[in-house]
């Protein structure tokens, strides 16, 4: 494991600005230097690892990946932290982000804006307020509304693409207000 000192002086040399190392230790985080990757463990609903989620850095870009594919379970869930409200997102990076600068329940679904598989629905069951933030393309707009009418339009807020067209990872980096 490494301290705060060493993350944060990693995160700097690999410009993952907007992130506090408690975000990478809450979710279980560890860094390859071999590889340039994070990896984090996705957790079913009974707590057991189930898959994970690796989180790259190349040629200044981070990608991700989820192994294996089909896994269902979400990232960043926190089990036993009670609010009303969760913030769903489309990554990794913007669930760390918005983690490291909130206290709302912050989850990345499996499968960005593709799909809400069936397994998540008893865990969004509990929020009075669900809030989506994801990118503010096409796709990602129209998994807003399909996902509102789902999840119950009445709980359901989000972040509009006309209001900020930043991810929640890029408005921490150009000092957004985010609570």
């Amino acid at each position: 494991r490494m301290g705060d000192q060493s993350l944060h002086a990693l995160f700097r040399s690999v410009g993952l600005t907007g992130i506090h190392p408690a975000a990478v230790r809450l979710n279980d985080g560890r860094w390859n230097e071999a590889d340039q990757s994070f990896y984090f463990p996705l957790k079913a609903p009974t707590g057991n690892t189930v898959g994970l989620r690796k989180l790259t850095h190349k040629d200044g870009e981070w990608k991700e990946t989820q192994v294996p594919v089909s896994c269902n379970a979400p990232f960043g869930y926190v089990f036993g932290k009670k609010t009303d409200t969760v913030v769903l997102t489309g990554s990794t990076i913007d669930a760390l982000a918005l983690q490291s600068h909130t206290r709302h329940q912050v989850i990345s679904l499996p499968f960005e804006t593709r799909r809400l598989p069936p397994e998540i629905l008893p865990l969004l069951e509990t929020y009075s307020r669900v809030i989506l933030w994801f990118r503010s393309d096409g796709p990602s707009w129209d998994a807003v509304k399909y996902f509102s009418k789902k999840l119950g339009d009445q709980r359901c807020h989000y972040v509009s693409p006309g209001e900020c067209s930043l991810s929640p990872w890029e408005a921490i980096c150009q000092s957004v207000d985010v609570k």
